[in-house]
């Protein structure tokens, strides 16, 4: 069952998507009218909904065993919860005297649960959801196109609900469609012809299809279908007929929008994009432009600017609401005694005038251009001041209804004088009214703490995403980038600027999957190079890693683009082994800090520990945001990780049209974090590279219910060199990070016992051990036997190498152990104790070298000794030893990688 829902999830998330137009026409036309268990099922639907995307993540949760609770998911909602109890004890233990709070903690939870935490649930889901950028961008499109289309349609046919019906209790039908409006006079009641089609809300529309025709512009150009114009015609034409500043607004932007990015590329790109196609936008501009003029929207418009620019008083009208006041001559005397002219110095107003005032407000509030709903929230005998202050001021003030709204919770918060009414709102069962503009509606209800907990989340999302396109510029610019930016930000700007967005199922869903898109689009670098390989790398030293990377990127190098980015720039690398071809990036200029910190350390330097404590941090937040800009904006195909905490942020970042890589060039030895790593963060990576077959077969077990990652067995390569040591002197060498782990100290004592006292040991290598094992060596009297060589490079060592006739290793663990290898390149064979894996996938025990079992320094002793005295034995190994070295040869791990790579 969970395989099957993670199987169609995307196909559902678009099904439920296309789903809304719908749900919409039932909250329009049915609404609350049936209830189950008190709720209506318009809300039930959108429970059941919200659950049905919960079982899709949670699917694809549990079958790619990655966690179900992330830190920031836990972090939001822990936020959330602060904010609930905190709202409810601050308007249900404390309350407010001036609002009518209905005493429900459980009906302000319902609402809060319903009109916020229900969309950031789908956000949630949609974030963590594997649809892809194509299937979100036709979506939305798509979604757009079914609202738009009945609205058109029902417009012409007239059965649309008119757009602003203020004055009527239901939905009622449009006095006449499009065709209407050049035959018939529609200036006296313009408000009569705007359509909204079936659907609930005209400001709802507004926000979504005005946000959405940005992104369907330029989806529009990118299929550049006769369909597809249609379409857009479609929706501008819908979006028309709303007759809304907002809705206009949007038809102007999205077109002009096209105009501005052709001329960026032009500018900057030197790029000519859609230069015919455009015309065809213009004419639709030019269309709605000249029809204008007839349009509903013109008077609308008009009115507005009229009422904004009429300063004059109330004039005293005898036919204002006459029966407000059951005696007809109190009602006279008192609006005589209410005069405004009279009542504009305070002083003229005596207590009994007053009372008159507040008691004619509260009957006949449109006299004063109130509506009577504010004055029965805020009553004007508990409030004279604030509604004397009223009266005096001038229409166009007292008419902006918003303006109005907001005085009066000004006047609150300063009467009440309760911080907690800051922190956690009024509430929304306060049954004070919408203020029309999200933030600030939000503030009022719920106080700072409350916005902050239930919409910082688009917010903190949608800046996220604009940032990363800025910083990203070069990269991640595109149409698509530039169009959900634009839709995006559309969604905010007029839910600040009109409301009806949050705390609304369906808007806030919309605005959910249009983030999703832009996340996508981001992360999803359409003109990737095909030919392309990123290797990751900490540094470019003399590490087996190293070694090993180098050596592959200079066999693809042939065949591929290769690209490196070493995080750290040693003083001492490898850069000069590389093709010239092969382009490297240094992201930190130096090498970590450790040996510094140590030092100062034991020295007890403190303010040398604290500074190299403090730069030490620093490198290592550097280090994760530099690796994963890299991998976000990396032009690869293919990108190569070739360190565990690599392979995470590849795994988490990597766009999902790039190949992932993971190598991992160590044992796991068992370790539970290591293991876990692998299990549960590699979901997205696309290969593990095992070096060995005990590793791949480890690596299945760790990957067992990942379906996504395939485990292949891709060994390190190895140049044979041309020269070979005659191995006519009888000394010993290892190659080695001096590091506890080698067991170098072991590997002295073995050679202090061996029975050839002209044998010298070469130690090649350094670290942090160097000090501890010469102080062994004085300590077994080695020191003109035992050559510390310190670091060498590959050059400086083949003296060293060609010098000896045995490679010896006593290290507890190795992945795939290169040493060995460049060794028996030598034809030197080797010998080491056996560990979990590597040493037995290079040494063929007793056929070219010597695997010790047990760790039994007995037996490496007496191995050793009997190897120094039979020199025909040391030949045999010797030519077995450049036998094995062809199995990992250049030509036949680079077959491996091609194969790979050409697979995808």
């Amino acid at each position: 069952m969970l395989q099957k829902l993670q199987k169609y999830s995307s196909k559902i998330i678009v099904i439920m998507a296309l789903m809304l137009p719908f749900l919409d026409m039932y909250k329009a036309s049915i609404g609350n009218r049936y209830e189950l268990f008190g709720i209506s099922l318009v809300e039930i639907f959108n429970f059941i909904y919200v659950s049905i995307l919960l079982m899709l993540l949670l699917a694809k949760l549990i079958i790619n065993k990655e966690k179900i609770f992330s830190f920031k998911f836990i972090l939001m909602f822990f936020l959330i919860f602060i904010f609930i109890v905190g709202h409810v004890l601050s308007l249900f233990i404390i309350g407010n005297p001036y609002f009518n709070v209905v005493d429900s903690p459980t009906l302000e939870v319902y609402y809060i649960v319903r009109s916020y935490i229900l969309p950031l649930l789908v956000l949630l889901v949609y974030m963590r959801s594997d649809i892809s950028s194509d299937d979100i961008i036709s979506t939305l499109s798509t979604l757009s196109f079914i609202y738009s289309v009945i609205m058109v349609i029902t417009n012409i046919f007239g059965i649309a609900y008119i757009g602003y019906a203020a004055n009527y209790e239901t939905n009622v039908s449009i006095r006449g469609g499009i065709t209407s409006w050049f035959t018939t006079d529609i200036s006296a009641d313009p408000d009569s012809y705007t359509s909204k089609g079936l659907f609930y809300s005209t400001n709802q529309l507004s926000i979504m299809l005005g946000s959405l025709l940005f992104i369907s512009a330029f989806y529009t150009l990118h299929k550049d279908s006769i369909k597809y114009y249609l379409s857009f015609f479609v929706k501008v034409l819908a979006l028309f007929m709303l007759s809304t500043k907002t809705g206009f607004g949007a038809i102007i932007f999205s077109i002009s929008a096209i105009f501005i990015y052709q001329i960026f590329m032009k500018i900057f790109y030197k790029k000519s994009e859609f230069t015919k196609k455009s015309i065809i936008f213009l004419v639709y501009l030019i269309f709605i432009i000249g029809i204008y003029n007839f349009s509903p929207l013109k008077y609308k418009l008009n009115n507005y600017i009229k009422s904004a620019n009429d300063f004059s008083s109330v004039e005293v009208d005898d036919s204002i609401e006459p029966d407000c006041m059951s005696d007809k001559t109190i009602f006279m005397k008192r609006k005589y005694a209410l005069s405004i002219e009279r009542i504009m110095d305070k002083s003229e107003v005596s207590n009994i005038e007053k009372h008159f005032m507040a008691s004619y407000m509260s009957e006949c509030p449109t006299y004063f251009n109130v509506i009577k709903e504010y004055v029965g929230f805020y009553p004007v005998e508990e409030n004279f001041e604030f509604w004397y202050e009223f009266a005096k001021s001038s229409k166009s003030e007292s008419s902006n209804f918003r303006r109005v709204k907001k005085n009066i919770y000004n006047d609150y918060i300063k009467k009440h004088n309760n911080v907690l009414d800051i922190l956690f709102g009024i509430g929304y069962i306060s049954n004070f009214s919408y203020l029309e503009i999200d933030f600030y509606a939000q503030f009022v209800w719920f106080g700072l703490i409350g916005t902050v907990a239930l919409l910082s989340p688009y917010v903190i999302l949608i800046f996220k995403g604009i940032l990363n396109l800025l910083f990203n510029f070069k990269t991640k610019f595109n149409k698509f980038t530039f169009a959900y930016s634009l839709s995006v930000l559309y969604f905010l700007f007029i839910s600040v600027l009109a409301g009806h967005l949050f705390g609304l199922f369906i808007p806030s869903v919309v605005l959910a999957l249009t983030i999703k898109g832009f996340y996508e689009e981001l992360n999803l670098n359409k003109e990737l190079i095909d030919n392309k390989i990123t290797f990751l790398l900490l540094h470019l030293g003399f590490g087996g890693v190293e070694s090993a990377t180098i050596n592959t990127a200079n066999a693809l190098s042939d065949k591929y683009e290769i690209e490196i980015i070493s995080f750290y720039k040693l003083e001492n690398d490898q850069v000069k082994s590389l093709n010239p071809n092969i382009k490297v990036k240094y992201l930190y200029n130096g090498g970590p800090n450790k040996d510094d910190f140590n030092n100062a350390l034991s020295r007890k330097q403190l303010f040398k520990v604290i500074k190299e404590g403090i730069k030490a941090v620093h490198i290592l937040i550097l280090k994760k945001y530099l690796i994963i800009r890299e991998i976000e904006n990396s032009d690869s195909k293919y990108i190569v990780s070739t360190r565990n905490e690599y392979s995470i942020l590849l795994s988490k970042y990597g766009r999902k049209n790039t190949i992932k890589i993971a190598q991992e060039h160590r044992h796991h030895n068992g370790e539970k974090k290591y293991i876990n790593n692998i299990k549960y963060k590699f979901s997205n990576i696309d290969y593990l590279f095992a070096l060995t077959k005990s590793l791949k077969d480890d690596y299945e077990k760790f990957l067992a219910n990942n379906k996504k990652t395939k485990v292949v067995i891709v060994p390190n390569m190895i140049y044979k060199p041309d020269k070979k040591s005659d191995l006519k002197n009888k000394n010993i060498i290892s190659i080695s990070r001096l590091h506890p782990g080698k067991r170098i100290d072991e590997l002295i004592n073995i050679f202090s016992k061996i029975e050839n006292k002209k044998s010298k040991l070469y130690i090649v290598g350094a670290g942090e051990e160097e000090e501890n094992l010469k102080n062994l060596v004085e300590e077994k009297k080695l020191t003109d036997r035992v050559i510390f060589t310190g670091y060498k490079n590959k050059v400086e060592m083949e003296e060293y190498i060609l010098d000896s006739c045995v490679f010896a290793m006593t290290s507890i663990t190795e992945g795939l152990p290169m040493v060995l290898l460049e060794a028996m390149g030598y034809g030197i064979p080797c010998i080491a104790y056996r560990t979990e894996s590597g040493v037995a996938d290079i040494i063929d025990n007793e056929i070219n070298g010597y695997i010790i079992e047990n760790r039994s320094e007995e037996d490496y002793i007496k191995t050793l000794n009997s190897l120094l005295k039979d020199d025909k034995k040391i030949s045999k190994l010797s030519v077995n030893a450049i036998k094995k070295v062809d199995e990992f040869s250049k030509e036949a791990v680079t077959k491996l990688w091609i194969d790979i790579l050409d697979g995808e």
